[in-house]
């Protein structure tokens, strides 16, 4: 059980680290433009797989900043 919580901690925390990848890379486009709105979508997907498993696994201080 404790193995398993530590294996969904560092997820999350990998989870979180792209995330913060992303919106930087997504801060270096213009806004709207179509690279822009791929980084944006990989970012509100990545928020979305960190949400669902926050939801079924164990709670998590996860800092993803919503947009």
């Amino acid at each position: 059980m404790f193995v398993q919580w530590q294996q969904g901690s560092l997820l999350q925390k990998t989870l979180t680290g792209m995330g913060h990848s992303l919106e930087a890379l997504r801060n270096q486009f213009e806004e709207e433009s179509k690279p822009w709105k791929v980084v944006e979508a990989l970012h509100t997907a990545l928020l979305l797989l960190n949400d669902s498993l926050s939801a079924d696994g164990p709670k998590d201080n996860h800092t993803f900043p919503k947009m």
